[in-house]
């Protein structure tokens, strides 16, 4: 709150805050002032504050959740976002941004996404909301599956309830999974390149890439890069072994 004085502040998920929190907060939303962990001055701020929540926090309130009174202290302007299932013509939209900044950061210039397969992505119920989309994005980015024939992206199917199509979860894949193999493909184009400018030169493209010729041989088994052009475990490494010095293959 000391650093958003005469500026704005933002609240996410609101409706997750501790009952001991809540009580702090209103005081500060109540009578604009605070103090310091350990101080023992009084502050006066003047913010502006935005708080978010997935929750129903009139539910939350009567369910004892909530506090009453934070509640309507902060219920000032409300704007209910619908959830992506009801803005499908924004999806088109957050399709092209995601793609367009994603190619860019795993370095998949050129990525698009066929008419067919919008029209299938438009389709889906997303209960995840635009997370949910953004993360598909990344995938299908990630594993170059523009036609989504290595994603499991179920049909939409009818609700029982008669709200309209309904689909299974879409099979995940762990963000720290997404950013392993993307560092993996970025480290094999690097050694690649590195390598086809040197012709293979081992010595040369471990000194480029600034790491040990050990580190390069290991990151090229790891990556699976191999000279096909000779079967000799040195062929281009720029070097022979004296006698008595210890080799790798």
């Amino acid at each position: 709150f000391e650093a958003a004085h005469h500026g704005t502040i933002f609240l996410d998920e609101i409706g997750d805050l501790h009952p001991s929190l809540q009580a702090k907060l209103l005081h500060v939303l109540h009578d604009g002032d605070f103090s310091r962990v350990g101080g023992k001055s009084t502050l006066k701020i003047d913010v502006r504050v935005l708080a978010a929540t997935n929750q129903d926090l009139e539910r939350a309130v009567a369910a004892g959740r909530f506090r009453e009174d934070l509640y309507y202290r902060l219920n000032v302007i409300q704007i209910a976002v619908p959830p992506l299932r009801e803005r499908t013509e924004e999806i088109p939209v957050l399709v092209d941004y995601f793609v367009q900044r994603y190619a860019k950061i795993f370095r998949r210039e050129g990525f698009s996404i066929p008419s067919a397969v919008m029209d299938r992505l438009t389709q889906q119920r997303y209960p995840g909301n635009v997370r949910e989309l953004e993360n598909l994005i990344k995938r299908m980015i990630v594993l170059r599956d523009p036609l989504l024939t290595r994603i499991s992206v179920p049909h939409a199917s009818a609700d029982p309830r008669g709200n309209g199509p309904t689909k299974a979860p879409i099979t995940e894949i762990s963000l720290k999974d997404i950013s392993r193999k993307a560092s993996l493909a970025a480290e094999r184009e690097a050694i690649s390149k590195v390598l086809g400018q040197t012709g293979w030169n081992r010595v040369r493209a471990a000194k480029a890439l600034k790491i040990s010729y050990r580190a390069l041989l290991y990151k090229m088994k790891r990556v699976g890069l191999q000279d096909n052009r000779a079967s000799s475990p040195h062929a281009g490494a720029g070097w022979a072994p004296r006698p008595g010095e210890w080799t790798a293959s």
